[in-house]
């Protein structure tokens, strides 16, 4: 029998909404066929954004916990260093696996010039969370950290992987709805 949670609760699909130009837009009613006239975003309209944007100064606001690992260990609290390496890792892993595409960026370089990029306020809290697995018949903590943290630098080169990371999170547990933030320009 399948279904969700421990009791194998059963579920039927009531809609499906999605964001069209910044607006809801109906795409499934329960009933109808999916319609066929939504044209998703994807991501070289979201590449684009962030590169017209120009920040000196950018504040990330996490809405759910970011459970990020930095040398094998959970963090507490984030740098700009940290985050983009998380978020280029993620990406060219997605790109790899759903696009068969390879990232051919100067990561070294890149990851180096992350240093230059100042936290100037972070005001993150962890928020510990569990979930229960069915497979391994047990809970499982989930707990990240929530709130801001704001960064100041010389940002455009960083800007289109922040965007991209605003829509597909980051760090672990992304599967259940972990690491969204927003990016709160300053």
């Amino acid at each position: 029998m399948y279904g969700a949670g421990k009791n194998k609760g059963q579920y039927s699909l009531e809609k499906v909404i999605g964001m069209n130009n910044g607006e809801d837009t109906l795409i499934y009613d329960g009933k109808s066929h999916f319609r066929n006239d939504f044209r998703a975003i994807d991501s070289n309209d979201i590449i684009k954004e962030g590169e017209m944007s120009n920040f000196q100064r950018v504040k990330l606001r996490f809405l759910t916990p970011a459970r990020i690992k930095y040398n094998g260990k959970l963090i507490t609290d984030a740098n700009f260093e940290i985050v983009i390496r998380n978020l280029l890792r993620r990406l060219s892993s997605l790109a790899g696996v759903h696009c068969g595409e390879k990232w051919e960026l100067d990561w070294k370089g890149l990851i180096e010039r992350t240093k230059e990029i100042k936290t100037v306020l972070s005001d993150l809290v962890w928020k510990d969370w569990e979930r229960y697995s069915q497979r391994q018949e047990t809970k499982l903590k989930m707990g990240g950290f929530l709130g801001e943290i704001t960064f100041e630098g010389d940002l455009t080169e960083f800007m289109p992987f922040l965007k991209l990371g605003e829509y597909l999170h980051i760090g672990k547990g992304t599967v259940f709805g972990l690491g969204k933030y927003e990016i709160v320009g300053e």
